[in-house]
């Protein structure tokens, strides 16, 4: 049965007037990440988990996200996918329709689509590839919107203000980089309440509650992490360090800014997402600096197109803002999750903008159906690659791993040296190069990155990593093989993979 929508029912009634697209939504983005479901690929985080028993998100600042994750396995630390990834794909596209709710009540599923990004953008796939934390970093992003759906449903500044700060402290204790999702939806909601939209009288009389709101979580989580629960791991503390060497924090700023655009810029270069992006910021900047002269006078209209433009600029930083600040901030995949919520109204605002133009709305539609779609592909292809790489290692680890067995109980090795890393599986020939961001988001398991001797571990040998290049004299080689030589000298072992 239908539930009727009135302007008076709240925002569970609303969800439940548009169950129909929501789970015509929620069936197409679990369907586009099925072939990593299929894949049942162990991220790298994963094996250290399993491993480890935990994963220490108490020591990095995420206090909120190991409560979870003590409730949620109860001590027992297994491996429940698909369940909980299922569960993270569910979140995340009600995520999409609490955005929906916020700024276009009235939409159908062609706008609900526009909301993709959210779910299926190429780095939030990484997040949702972990087994053990995709739930909590998801739970993260939905929490962002609701500040939002709070100002939308309500009237109290009061309360969009409490809502605001109980949010965004949780959010922060579950996964910071979400942070940026929040900055996205509040810089588009300014962009709206610039240009004179209707639906910037219900984002013009909460924005201070909203900043306000912002600011005081940070600085209560700040207080937090500093005072209550202190970062210790030796990872979270380089990462997240403010100060220390010869920059100012204003060319700390510059130099990730710089690093963060080429970051970006080299994932989606001559790629069909750089063309979209660019011909809807252009209808973005066009259309509403004219609606903006139409509705004030010239000094006004001057002023106000200024400001579009610069918050417009802000938008496709803001994903990042805060870890622009940091000395060392972590370049990954993981951490631009908020890159599909600015591409996500990217999309949407020349379909607002058009609604009154029926041919050029039609336009954009398939815009926004066509990217959709190469989101849905793109997922399949990630998820297959990521079979296809797991097939690569295992052919090659098999006898590797024996043959290393073989030289520790020669030399009595405890460490290992890596040179290069065991490489990708031939499939990444061809979509590697038409989609760079494939070598971000699939490493190699065996090598000089990341826990190789963690997996290793799977194999029976228990060697520690050994950063630092052994002697040069004294090396014995035991095996050439096509692919590899392991050598060793003294008790380290050296595994050398032929590029």
């Amino acid at each position: 049965m239908t539930v009727a929508y009135s302007e008076k029912n709240d925002f569970i009634v609303w969800v439940m007037s548009k169950k129909g697209i929501f789970i015509l939504f929620f069936v197409l983005n679990l369907l586009a990440f099925s072939a990593v479901l299929r894949a049942n690929y162990p991220y790298r985080d994963d094996v250290r988990f399993i491993l480890n028993s935990n994963e220490e998100w108490e020591q990095s600042g995420r206090l909120l996200s190991y409560i979870f994750s003590e409730v949620y396995y109860f001590g027992m630390q297994v491996d429940s996918s698909p369940f909980f990834q299922v569960g993270a794909i569910f979140v995340l596209s009600l995520t999409g329709l609490s955005l929906l709710y916020c700024f276009n009540k009235n939409g159908n599923c062609l706008y609900l689509l526009c909301f993709t990004p959210i779910c299926l953008s190429p780095y939030i796939l990484e997040n949702l590839s972990y087994k053990f934390c995709s739930l909590w970093e998801v739970i993260s992003v939905f929490i962002m919107a609701m500040p939002f759906v709070a100002l939308r449903s309500v009237e109290s500044k009061k309360l969009v203000f409490g809502v605001t700060f109980a949010a965004i402290f949780l959010a922060l204790n579950t996964y910071q980089p979400s942070f940026g999702v929040f900055l996205c939806i509040f810089v588009y909601s300014l962009l709206i309440c610039l240009r004179g939209d209707e639906e910037s009288r219900f984002f013009r009389r909460g924005q201070f509650s909203l900043a306000l709101g912002a600011l005081t979580a940070l600085a209560a989580y700040f207080v937090e992490i500093k005072y209550f629960f202190p970062v210790t791991s030796q990872w979270g503390k380089s990462h997240s360090a403010m100060s220390g060497g010869d920059l100012s924090h204003l060319q700390i700023f510059i130099r990730n800014s710089v690093v963060y655009y080429h970051y970006l810029m080299s994932d989606w270069n001559k790629s069909i997402f750089e063309y979209v992006l660019i011909l809807n910021v252009y209808v973005m900047i066009i259309v509403s600096i004219r609606k903006v002269f139409l509705k004030n006078n010239i000094v006004n209209g001057v002023l106000k197109s200024i400001a579009f433009i610069i918050m417009l600029f802000f938008l496709t930083i803001a994903p990042f803002f805060i870890q622009l600040f940091l000395i060392n901030p972590v370049y990954a995949p993981r951490t631009f999750l908020a890159v599909g919520a600015a591409f996500a109204f990217i999309l949407l605002d020349p379909l607002l903008l058009m609604q009154k133009k029926g041919f050029y709305r039609k336009i954009f539609f398939a815009i926004t159906v066509y990217s959709s779609l190469q989101l849905v592909v793109f997922a399949s292809a990630y998820g297959n690659l990521l079979a296809s790489q797991m097939n690569w290692e295992k052919n090659r680890l098999v006898p590797l791993a024996y043959q290393l067995v073989k030289v520790q109980q020669k030399t009595k090795c405890h460490s290992i040296f890596y040179e290069n890393t065991i490489g990708y599986s031939p499939a990444f020939s061809n979509l590697g190069r038409k989609y760079p961001v494939m070598y971000k988001l699939i490493n190699p398991s065996v090598g000089y990155l990341y826990f190789a001797s963690d997996v290793l571990r799977d194999y029976g040998l228990h060697l520690y990593n050994n950063i630092v290049p052994p002697p040069t004299e004294g090396i014995k080689v035991f095996y050439n093989e096509p692919w590899y030589v392991i050598a060793a000298s003294g008790d380290v072992c050296i595994l050398s993979f032929k590029q």
